[in-house]
This record gives C-alpha cells, structure tokens and sequence, in this order.
C-alpha cells in the first residue's frame, strides 16, 4: 500500500524529513498556492523503498524556495520527482535539488525533473538540480525547464468560444496536474487532481 501525504508551501512546517523503508511505497505532494519556503529530505533506507516527491506550484505573489534532497541509502531503491510550477505578476521561485546516491546503495534509480512556465514577463524564476552519486552501478537523471504559456494554445481554446481567462486556467490546469499523469495510485491522483481544480478555479 501506498502512502500519501499531502503538504502546503508557506505553512508553519518550514522543515520535512520523510524516511521510507523496505519494500515501502510513498507519494509525498506538495501544493505551492501560497509564497514561502520548503525543505524537504527524503530518505531511502531499506531495499525496494520506493518514492515520489510531487509538486505543483502556482505562484501568484511573493517568493518562494524549495530545497529537495532524495537520499539513496540502501541497493535497489527508487525516487522519482516532479515539480511543476506557473509563475505569474512578480513572483519570485529558487529550486534546488539534490539526488545522493551511498556508496552501499546500488542498482538504486533517481529522477528529477523541475518545469516552469511564466505567464508574466516580471516572474523569476532561478532552477538548480545537482548529482552526488558514490555508487557506480545506478541510474540518474534529472532537467530543468522554463517557458513561457503557448498562445497558440491560448487562441485555439478561444476559437471555440472560451474566454481568455478561463483558455489559461485550462492550460495551467493541464499543466499542473501532469505531475500526477503517471501516478499508479488512482485514488492518491484522484486527491490531488480535486485539490488543483479547487485552487485553479480561484484565479480572477
């Protein structure tokens, strides 16, 4: 069975260390609507722990930092992560990811992948994923991305009769919830998708 658990960016727990054990299964997400800073550690320590660290941020004012740390500590263990984020007004985002690979822990499988798209030309956004790997049997990757919203999109929605406003949250919507495409856990992505519609449909 896997586990969920669901966090807020700016709330009081600024500090995260989640430990997964053998044969365990976490899904970790992480909803960014508001402006604040993020820690999050996640610790593999037993063979076949499994885990994902998920993300959707919408930033609308303010800053906002997050830090990631996917510790590999024990052979056959596997993180996936994916953090996606639109940036509009003058928001400010700094992603920093590290993936760690013990030396004890091979045949161990990270991934890292941290999108951005900025609906403003005043939004900044600063990306940084980073490798230690100590293991010489693993496999790791890890990418970056930061565009800007397809108005071609935008204007093909419009050609059917929606509004410019509602074209964005459509594209903001599609964008955010991919982090959840993959999810085998129907109920855990159901969750999620819920909570994204909810705060997407708050945009003016």
């Amino acid at each position: 069975m896997t586990k969920l658990i669901i966090d807020q960016l700016g709330n009081s727990k600024k500090n995260v260390t989640l430990s997964v054990e053998k044969n365990e299964s976490l899904v970790y997400f992480l909803l960014g609507t508001k402006p604040g800073d993020k820690n999050i550690t996640v610790e593999l320590n037993g063979r076949n722990a499994q885990a994902k660290i998920l993300g959707a941020i919408l930033g609308i004012e303010g800053s906002s930092n997050i830090k990631t740390f996917q510790h590999h500590r024990a052979p056959n263990t596997k993180s996936d992560l994916l953090i996606n984020g639109v940036f509009i007004n003058r928001t400010s985002y700094n992603y920093q990811g590290m993936i760690k690979i013990d030396p004890k822990a091979q045949k161990s499988n990270a991934y890292q992948k941290n999108n951005n798209l900025l609906l403003s030309d005043h939004a900044h956004v600063d990306t940084s994923p980073e490798l230690e790997i100590l293991a010489d049997d693993v496999r790791c990757t890890h990418g970056t991305t930061v565009g800007r919203i397809d108005e071609e999109n935008i204007f093909y929605l419009m050609s059917r009769g929606i509004t410019k406003k509602d074209a964005e949250k459509l594209v903001i919507g599609g964008f955010l919830k991919s982090v959840v495409a993959d999810l085998g856990d129907i109920s855990a992505k159901k969750k999620i998708e819920i909570i994204l519609d909810k705060e997407i449909n708050k945009l003016n």
